[in-house]
């Protein structure tokens, strides 16, 4: 049901037309306005639609489920907001995280002034074309029911883990990351699975997830699934029967009680560039890399119409490694996912920037996306430094960003 109600007198400023402009990279060709105390949504002048502030301060769980290719609606946001009417302010909600499930950190769940936070803009017909503006909503909806009581299916639990990655705060919802997530094809509402799991390398940052993989498997209190491949080295696997034993060992002590965790099936890969393996139905050859120079850590080249290689933790490579993915020696990549530490200086374990930029030269593949930077990178500034050095050097490199999906035919 819509309904029309009277509006109170807009409280829009200035001050926050012009943050649309420096916070939110409106153009600044979008001429904007404030709305006289007796406009509404229903009466605008003619050539201007309405708009509201609060409208560029929403919607992170659309730009997750694009980030992670899922659809996500009214139907769903249900199923992690508990949605109520604002007796107080009739035609607004108020919002709430449904317990346990939380998502996005440092959001406001009032919807104070919603109504009131209104101004308006210019359209200009030659860049819109033979749109019908009588399509577009101009009615407050009230046809919110309570949310009622939501279960936790493995659909919602899915759901739920896939928005939980990466970025999660607020403040990370940048226009870039905006805009890159509605670049992106519209997603299905299907819950995230994991088929099966390749590991770099036992440090922790890299397995401390494992115990968590049940949160997409299908719910067994007593752990009667089918277990999750997982392909690790075999000093990979026995420091992990050490971290996880409960994760390694298949049967229970006597005595030992039932409890549910992480079904995985262990098998065993080689640090040989010469043994490739398959997985999910794509080969897979191992990159053995120097992670300082007392460890080996694995990096992978795989696809077979696109050669993709992913090399997350590295110092040094071995000649026999780099002669496999190097332009000049087993064949261009196509694209080359790579470490890079700090902005400058060097590491004892990890390609810094100066140093992953040259390997870049070295390798030279078409395209490569840089991982695992610290702090001190600026995302926006420092690819406007790599646009710069990409047209110097013909191949494309760009800083990644959690979220982003890359299509590629494999």
């Amino acid at each position: 049901m819509a309904l029309s109600f009277s509006f109170a007198r807009p409280i829009t400023t200035s001050d926050k037309l012009e943050e649309l402009y420096i916070k939110y990279g409106i153009d600044r060709a979008v001429v904007t306005d404030l709305a006289s105390s007796s406009k509404t949504p229903e009466t605008v002048r003619e050539g201007y639609c309405g708009a509201y502030l609060p409208f560029f301060q929403s919607g992170a769980f659309s730009v997750r489920a694009r980030e992670e290719g899922l659809s996500f609606g009214l139907d769903e946001f249900r199923q992690f907001m508990l949605v109520n009417r604002n007796e107080q302010s009739p035609g607004t909600f108020l919002v709430s995280p449904r317990p346990g499930r939380h998502v996005i950190e440092n959001t406001l769940y009032r919807d104070d002034f919603w109504r009131e936070e209104f101004f308006v803009f210019k359209v200009e017909r030659a860049t819109v074309g033979d749109f019908d503006f009588s399509r577009l909503q101009r009615n407050w909806v009230t046809g919110i029911a309570r949310s009622g009581q939501s279960s936790f299916s493995d659909q919602v639990r899915g759901l739920l883990h896939a928005f939980r990655r990466g970025q999660v705060q607020w403040e990370s919802f940048s226009m870039d990351r905006i805009r890159s997530a509605f670049l992106l094809p519209r997603g299905e509402g299907i819950a995230p699975t994991i088929g099966e799991i390749i590991l770099t390398h036992e440090h922790a940052d890299a397995v401390l997830g494992l115990d968590d993989i049940r949160s997409v498997q299908p719910f067994s209190p007593t752990n009667d699934i089918d277990p999750t491949p997982i392909f690790v080295s075999q000093f990979a696997m026995d420091s992990l029967a050490v971290k996880f034993p409960y994760l390694v060992q298949k049967k229970l002590k006597e005595g030992q009680e039932v409890r549910r965790v992480t079904q995985l099936d262990w098998r065993l890969i080689e640090e040989d560039c010469e043994k490739p393996f398959v997985a999910s139905d794509l080969s897979f050859t191992p990159l053995p890399v120097m992670h300082g120079e007392d460890y080996v850590c694995l990096g992978f080249l795989f696809g077979e119409k696109s050669r993709v290689a992913y090399i997350s933790d590295v110092s040094r490579f071995p000649p026999s490694t780099e002669y496999v993915i190097s332009k000049s020696g087993g064949g261009q990549l196509d694209l080359l996912i790579l470490d890079t530490l700090y902005k400058t200086g060097s590491h004892n374990t990890h390609l810094c920037f100066p140093q992953t930029l040259e390997t870049i030269k070295r390798l030279c593949p078409k395209r490569a996306l840089l991982i695992g930077m610290t702090h001190e990178f600026d995302h926006h500034k420092d690819n406007e430094f790599l646009d710069e050095w990409s047209k110097r050097e013909g191949i494309s490199v760009k800083l990644a960003h959690d979220g982003l999906r890359v299509p590629i035919d494999l």
